[in-house]
């Protein structure tokens, strides 16, 4: 499923369903860091500081389910 917040930075629509370190793996070959916030639905603690390269998901059976947001 395209995440329409990210239209258009199709490198991060792509990891989708990819392994958490497949993501992670992909998201730095671009210069972008992966930061799961939720994974099999509970949240986790993150810091509330915000990184502009880096991309929030929720990942669901070791898979990225969906794209929360950058920072």
């Amino acid at each position: 499923m395209l995440d329409k917040k990210f239209l258009g930075e199709t490198h991060i629509n792509m990891i989708l369903e990819m392994t958490e370190q497949e993501a992670s793996e992909h998201l730095e070959k671009v210069g972008k860091k992966l930061r799961v916030i939720n994974r099999d639905n509970r949240g986790l603690m993150v810091t509330m500081d915000i990184d502009p390269n880096r991309v929030n998901v929720f990942v669901k059976n070791g898979k990225v389910s969906h794209l929360d947001t950058i920072g």
